[in-house]
């Protein structure tokens, strides 16, 4: 049972890494140019932090744009993510189907008294 749950517990962290990834994604639709001078200057400025311990460089692209052999490979990174993304919540789903569900948590739920009383015309 230990190891279900830390499969659980590492699966759903690699969730939230690959959702933190695919959010910058979205987010930075378009990469910023750099200038051979600047670069050399703010190499380490461009840095986002999503929480304490996560920094995550932002995307630099030279002037004229990425080569087809970098495009490809984007890509190829970008399906990766997706298919570890699936993986990952394939693997959390099939594990919490399996689990039972402890009546130490049922029993903290609220009570919900529920009647039903309809008028019967006979």
């Amino acid at each position: 049972m230990r190891f279900l749950l830390s499969l659980v517990a590492a699966s759903s962290a690699l969730v939230v890494i690959i959702l933190s990834f695919l959010f910058l994604w979205i987010y930075h639709r378009k990469f910023s140019h750099k200038s051979h001078k600047r670069s050399a200057q703010s190499s380490g400025s461009n840095i986002i932090r999503l929480h304490k311990a996560q920094q995550l460089p932002c995307p630099k692209v030279p002037q004229d744009g990425l080569s087809e052999d970098n495009k490809k490979r984007l890509h190829q990174c970008r399906d990766c993510a997706n298919q570890i993304l699936k993986a990952a919540l394939e693997i959390n789903g099939s594990v919490l189907a399996e689990m039972e569900i402890p009546s130490a948590y049922l029993d903290t739920l609220p009570k919900v008294q529920v009647s039903i009383s309809m008028p019967i015309d006979l």
